[in-house]
């Protein structure tokens, strides 16, 4: 089974040197996996996404999204794909302190309730640590999409904007459901920095 292990970067951000660490420990520990890391770096990161599962004809098959400020260990990659689920993602904090999934109201971004679940159905989820089967984008061709992220213009004011949402909204329209795993929680560096200082 190949693992593709992605990275969007803008232009003129390297991923961190701790996110770095977490990708090759993965790749040295996961020995049961094939896998290949592939970085893109462009102004615009849907088009980073978009790249990232065409890439080699898309040669994989499921591929796992690590934003460049994300840090995690072996055992959230293997609860990920424990759960045979076609998307599911690990929780983390946004710069705004929310976690990141979540659910949109008539005029609000509305967090999900506190559970024990092991795996929560959401509408929306960063993709900051989320892995992908191939045959999410398989049926996503077979319906006519090829911006499998279209950047998401909210309505609303002062919510999250962005190809996270583009995304999950595409997959809403294919009736594909999205998963956090409630027991993952990667660390955000970027926000993990702010609250240092």
């Amino acid at each position: 089974m190949i693992i593709r292990i992605a990275t969007p970067l803008p232009n003129d951000v390297d991923a961190t040197k701790e996110q770095l660490v977490s990708i090759k420990n993965l790749i040295s520990q996961g020995k049961k996996y094939n896998f290949e890391h592939i970085e893109i770096h462009s102004a615009i990161i849907s088009n980073n996404r978009n790249l990232l599962v065409n890439y080699n004809n898309m040669n994989f098959d499921k591929i796992l999204f690590v934003d460049g400020d994300i840090t995690f260990k072996l055992e959230d990659f293997e609860k990920l794909m424990n759960s045979g689920l076609p998307i599911i993602s690990g929780k983390y904090y946004l710069r705004d302190n929310t976690l990141s999934y979540w659910n949109y109201g008539e005029k609000e971004q509305k967090l999900y309730p506190e559970t024990t679940a092991e795996l929560i159905e959401v509408e929306n989820t960063g993709l900051g640590f989320c892995l992908i089967d191939k045959i999410v984008f398989e049926k996503l061709n077979k319906m006519g999409y090829r911006n499998y992220f279209p950047y998401y213009e909210s309505k609303f004011e002062n919510l999250y904007l962005g190809e996270d949402i583009g995304f999950c909204r595409v997959c809403s329209c294919i009736s594909m459901p999205i998963y956090v795993h409630n027991d993952i929680f990667v660390n955000h560096i970027i926000k993990q920095r702010e609250n240092n200082g």
